[in-house]
């Protein structure tokens, strides 16, 4: 989906191989990726785990300091240029000081097989009125990427959006 900025959301469900990925990414240049981590059975179970285990990252967001190869879909998605985040739904993640559900995780790519994974608040929270605190502007790669972050009105409420959100990629594709 390209933003009326310009920059481009690949909503992606379906298995991509490395390649496809980098001509997307060169192709697109300007662009993020919203992975669907539902799509494989052990993907969720096996993230969970490895954020149980994993030690607390020293940056400036709230992360958690993994080994890509814990996680089949952490594994999977490293090689790229761009921004992932996973989408596991409403999937409960029980960690402190984070919502139960509604987040995204931002991959932050590391050497040594390493990555950052960071917990991003997801529109499904702050649409249901749940977002309640927030943080001054800072350095971000993702709002260098994408320019300043911007509110789209969806009506209705968050279990109902992803169709709706759909609906406007498919019309303007």
């Amino acid at each position: 989906m390209k933003t009326a900025s310009g920059p481009v959301v690949e909503f992606q469900h379906s298995a991509i191989t490395l390649q496809e990925r980098v001509s997307r990414e060169a192709f697109y240049n300007v662009m993020v990726w919203i992975v669907d981590g539902t799509r494989l059975k052990l993907d969720l179970p096996s993230f969970r785990d490895a954020l149980t285990y994993a030690p607390f990252a020293d940056t400036e967001a709230r992360g958690w300091l993994l080994y890509d190869r814990a996680t089949g879909i952490v594994e999977r998605w490293r090689g790229g240029s761009r921004p992932v985040f996973l989408d596991f739904g409403d999937a409960e993640f029980p960690l402190p000081c984070l919502p139960a559900t509604g987040m995204l995780w931002l991959l932050n790519y590391l050497p040594r097989e390493r990555v950052i994974g960071t917990p991003v608040i997801s529109n499904s929270i702050a649409y249901e009125n749940l977002m309640v605190q927030a943080k001054p502007e800072g350095k971000s790669a993702i709002r260098d990427c994408l320019g300043p972050s911007r509110w789209i009105d969806v009506q209705g409420r968050g279990q109902d959006k992803c169709a709706k959100l759909k609906e406007m990629s498919s019309s303007t594709a």
